[in-house]
């Protein structure tokens, strides 16, 4: 019985201690187990039983319980505050660039800049133009002449207003000896000129004084100075009857030079006639350097072996004369009739002035 006891001391004992729940010690006798509560019965032997199992007899566990299957997720709980910012990272690389924007408007004009350096010289431009295809013809005007001291009309004066011009005159012979005033002129050909083309001589006259019977005419002739040569004369002796278109209204207003009228006035004639051609003068083929020398005087005609000038009274004021340079067969004769031998009188055939 004794023995019994203490088997049930010692079981008690080490049920206390497994089970931690009991308040009281196991150091009373068999009769401390005799709980009157049914419950507390039922834990102790559980516990008791637990206890038995978990031991092999001298106090020592023998295995560990295995766990149980995980229970399920319980719900997410409420999100946390943000945390404090992360340093920076790296750049990352440089993307692709997107396409253009549309153009946007311009701008207002920005403040005139400084006149930059003057850039180097363009090349040289064609030669303009009185020319054909680009050659330049040359163009020269003359007014410097010569006349005899006895011409009466180098002291004729053409009325401009503000200066007096005085150039010699042809027409009326001098009262003193019949001289009929001859005007000389020279020109030389330019550097520019081509040897085929033509070139013409264009008069400039101004027509004054009385309208008598008789007709005008004039001769022409000229001489050529050429380098390593001696002078010599240059086309043909020819005879120029200048045309009556106007000399009807010369008539009518230049009476008036004659009265002492302070404001005489008169009628301009313009003369081509070209000077290396058969139409003209008649002369030979022209060369860059020739020096060209002409003289206008009245013609001179023979009536009973006494010259007789051909003359109609006024005055024929010469006041310059051009040299141009033309395409080969351009030129001609105009304002006037060219004879290329002596005429038998002073007046054309058509007697237009014999009634006046």
């Amino acid at each position: 019985m004794k023995s019994f006891g203490w088997i049930s001391k010692s079981i008690c004992c080490v049920v206390l201690i497994a089970g931690l729940v009991i308040g009281g010690g196991c150091f009373g006798d068999v009769g401390f187990l005799g709980l009157q509560d049914y419950q507390r019965d039922l834990l102790v032997g559980g516990l008791a039983a637990a206890a038995l199992l978990s031991t092999d007899g001298d106090g020592t566990t023998t295995g560990e319980p295995e766990p149980g299957a995980p229970g399920a997720r319980g719900a997410d709980g409420s999100e946390g505050p943000a945390g404090a910012d992360g340093a920076p990272g790296e750049p990352g690389a440089q993307g692709e660039a997107g396409p253009a924007g549309p153009q946007g408007p311009a701008g207002p004009r920005g403040a005139e800049g400084p006149e930059g350096p003057v850039g180097p010289a363009g090349a040289a431009g064609s030669s303009g133009s009185n020319g054909v295809d680009g050659v330049a013809f040359f163009d020269i005007f003359i007014d410097d002449f010569f006349t005899i001291l006895a011409n009466p009309d180098g002291q004729i004066t053409l009325p401009s207003g503000l200066v007096e011009i005085s150039e010699p005159a042809m027409g009326v012979p001098s009262g003193k000896d019949g001289a009929t005033g001859p005007i000389a002129f020279r020109v030389a050909i330019p550097a520019t000129y081509s040897s085929s083309h033509d070139v013409t001589m264009r008069l400039f006259f101004y027509r004054t004084g009385p309208f008598v019977e008789g007709c005008f005419l004039m001769t022409l002739d000229a001489l050529r100075l050429r380098a390593g040569e001696d002078v010599a004369a240059y086309g043909n002796h020819i005879w120029i009857r200048p045309d009556d278109s106007a000399k009807d209204a010369a008539r009518a207003s230049a009476t008036a030079l004659l009265l002492g009228d302070e404001d005489p006035s008169g009628v301009g004639y313009v003369i081509d006639v070209p000077i290396n051609s058969a139409s003209g003068l008649g002369g030979s083929a022209l060369q860059v350097a020739d020096l060209l020398a002409f003289e206008l005087a009245t013609a001179l005609l023979e009536d009973d072996l006494i010259p007789l000038p051909c003359h109609d009274g006024g005055r024929f004021q010469i006041l310059g004369v051009e040299f141009f340079e033309g395409t080969a067969g351009s030129a001609s004769v105009t304002g006037a009739t060219v004879l290329g031998t002596v005429p038998n009188a002073c007046c054309d055939d058509s007697g237009s002035d014999s009634d006046e």
